[in-house]
């Protein structure tokens, strides 16, 4: 006979099972309509969403036998419900490993193959197979049946102990301890990431940057460019143009070989604009590119001999 305990217990189990299923049906459309959301990230959440929703049906069987105890589970629903139930608190707990992985793979390497959603999917693929599969043999050699203190199907009266501890290390163990490795070597990039860029703000150094704008041609015609390409090359080092100063100070011959540069790079250039539609800009810089001369030991790097007159242009 069911008691007021019984009701309370299914009435909050009952909204406990609309939650669940509304939730994660809702999570699952909102991922399949977004388009910014179809992404490998989030496909682990789709199938654990997925998961909750069949722990969520399971849940009514277990309400049931609450109100309803002195209903006799039929035998194969039983031993369905005693497999599943099991499966799916494993399934769980591999999706947060699934999804630390996932994590991991995006932030930390720079192999596109890790992060496409083939690798994606057959984590998922093992996900689900490797629950199913270690808890099989557990309820194929002991005796799936109903618990009257839990009042639900399964093995928890078994007396091999060393079956369930092995199942429990394999499906909760291995996953949780996995995923807090994961996440350490995580926090270790990312914290080896801030150091640097705080590092380089520390030391004030400013990459110089090759701006190329290009245009794509449309059949026979090609169109005015909109894109940029920004192609970053090392720095240079200050003293290195300090030293190349004071040799061109001294050999005068630095502001004659910039002049003459600078006209044929815009040759050049126009060249190139007229043959293949591409428009090369260099924004100013300090420094121009070593040039051969008679003296290739002595031959300056920078021109800067008339600041006022010489043209800032690289």
């Amino acid at each position: 006979m069911a008691t007021d305990w019984d009701y309370a217990f299914t009435v909050i189990i009952g909204i406990i099972i609309v939650a669940t299923v509304i939730g994660n049906l809702l999570l699952i459309v909102v991922i399949l309509k977004n388009k910014e959301l179809k992404k490998a990230i989030n496909i682990p959440l789709a199938s654990l969403s997925s998961s909750d929703i069949i722990f969520a049906i399971l849940l009514c069987f277990w309400a049931q036998n609450h109100v309803y105890p002195e209903w006799e589970t039929p035998a194969a629903l039983c031993w369905l419900i005693g497999y599943l139930t099991p499966v799916i608190w494993a399934v769980a707990s591999w999706h947060m490993l699934c999804i630390v992985l996932t994590s991991y793979f995006k932030i930390c390497t720079n192999s596109t193959r890790l992060k496409s959603t083939r690798t994606v999917g057959i984590m998922l693929f093992f996900t689900w197979l490797i629950p199913a599969v270690t808890i099989l043999p557990l309820v194929i050699i002991e005796e799936v049946k109903l618990d009257p203190k839990l009042k639900q199907c399964g093995v928890s009266m078994s007396e091999k102990l060393w079956a369930k501890l092995l199942v429990i290390l394999i499906n909760f163990f291995i996953p949780f301890i996995g995923a807090f490795v994961f996440y350490g070597l995580i926090e270790n990039h990312v914290r080896k990431s801030k150091e640097r860029v705080e590092a380089n703000k520390m030391a004030g150094l400013k990459p110089n940057r090759l701006a190329v704008q290009y245009s794509r041609g449309q059949k026979d015609d090609a169109s005015p460019s909109t894109s940029n390409v920004t192609i970053t090359t090392p720095p240079q080092n200050p003293e290195d143009k300090n030293v190349r100063d004071e040799e061109t100070d001294n050999d005068g011959v630095g502001s004659e070989m910039y002049k003459n540069s600078s006209d044929t790079s815009s040759d050049e250039e126009q060249n190139v604009t007229k043959s293949t539609g591409v428009h090369i800009t260099s924004p100013p810089c300090d420094c121009v590119p070593d040039y051969a001369d008679t003296t290739p030991d002595t031959a300056p790097d920078c021109a800067d001999t008339t600041p006022d007159t010489a043209p800032d242009v690289c």
